[in-house]
């Protein structure tokens, strides 16, 4: 006598409804993987643009520090707004338009010297955050 299975028993492959919560889960994964990738060059660049900020306030101080001869406080500047001749004036010019063509024309900058000591400071937008955020970077330097 011939005995009679279930057809589950004998089902083969793979169903439709599988195939279908299969691909699901990984559309989520991806879409999550791609969250993760879109998150990270985001934060790179406010990574590239802090470690040029600082690079750029290294170059100011060290201008500075190479002109030994100038006049206590000769490099304050205020809100980037660079002004006088000569070498001063011409390295300051230079600093503020570097500091603009690299974090953007709505830098603001200021360089105030008292007591000896010059303190330099950079506050610049960080856009590509999801929320505007002001980043700065503020240098004390004894001379």
């Amino acid at each position: 006598m011939k005995q009679w299975h279930s057809s589950f028993q004998w089902q083969r492959g793979v169903s439709l409804l599988e195939v279908l919560i299969a691909v699901l889960v990984l559309g989520i994964g991806l879409l999550g993987v791609a969250a993760l990738q879109a998150n990270s060059v985001r934060n790179t660049q406010g990574a590239y643009e802090r470690t040029i900020a600082v690079v750029m306030v290294d170059s100011i101080i060290e201008s500075i520090r190479s002109n030994p001869n100038a006049a206590p406080g000769a490099y304050a500047l205020n809100e980037c707004a660079a002004s006088g001749g000569g070498l001063i004036g011409e390295q300051l010019t230079h600093w503020v338009g570097r500091l603009q063509q690299e974090l953007g024309d709505e830098v603001n900058c200021s360089i105030s010297f008292a007591d000896g000591l010059y303190v330099i400071e950079v506050q610049w937008q960080d856009t590509r955050q999801s929320v505007i955020a002001d980043s700065a970077i503020r240098t004390a330097v004894m001379l």
